[in-house]
């Protein structure tokens, strides 16, 4: 039975020494056609055009350090001040979540990385 409505469950996926990701697991359709405008979807370098709009909807939460070790508080703001290598890494689990899983709606995230919690 596919969910009808959009859900509040929030993915984690590890990015390897001790930095993670948490992102959500679904948007709305107005969300999601918004983000997506008018990327072609077949083309080669609709990862590119897709990655910074899908990390500013979907993006929650990071663990993410600077070149000191630092802890990087997450905001939304500092999306766009990542570097494009940063950009096309961490958006690569989120589109692969909402572009190769959602073809089955009733499949769930499922990988040796991800984990998944819901909404506090």
């Amino acid at each position: 039975m596919p969910n009808w409505f959009v859900s509040d469950r929030i993915i984690k996926h590890d990015l390897g020494d001790g930095e993670w990701i948490e992102y959500k697991s679904d948007i709305s359709y107005e969300d999601y056609s918004e983000m997506l405008g008018s990327i072609d979807m077949e083309s080669k370098v609709a990862q590119m055009k897709l990655a910074r709009p899908i990390l500013k909807a979907v993006l929650v939460n990071w663990s993410l350090k600077d070149n000191e070790g630092n802890q990087i508080e997450f905001s939304k703001d500092k999306i766009d001040k990542l570097s494009t290598q940063a950009i096309l890494l961490l958006s690569q689990p989120i589109i692969e979540t909402f572009f190769v899983e959602k073809k089955n709606w009733e499949q769930s995230p499922q990988s040796t990385k991800k984990e998944s919690k819901e909404k506090e």
